[in-house]
């Protein structure tokens, strides 16, 4: 299930790059569909919450570039 975290997490990081929020909403559900695809036994969206928290306890060089690799992984 898309929480409200991962929800305000990829509008915060997408927002800059693809203005349209409509776009960015739409490629959202998306990712979120192929993330909760019944054959998906790892790569669920709770994996996904779970990387992003912790890119987000490290220092990163380039942390956009870093979490986009974690969302499309």
């Amino acid at each position: 299930m898309l929480t409200a975290t991962l929800t305000a997490r990829w509008h915060a990081l997408t927002a800059p790059l693809l203005p349209d929020a409509a776009r960015r909403e739409a490629e959202l559900t998306r990712l979120a569909a192929a993330y909760d695809a019944p054959e998906r036994h790892y790569h669920t969206l709770q994996h996904l919450e779970n990387l992003l928290n912790r890119v987000g306890a490290h220092p990163l060089q380039d942390p956009v570039v870093v979490e986009l690799a974690v969302w499309f992984h």
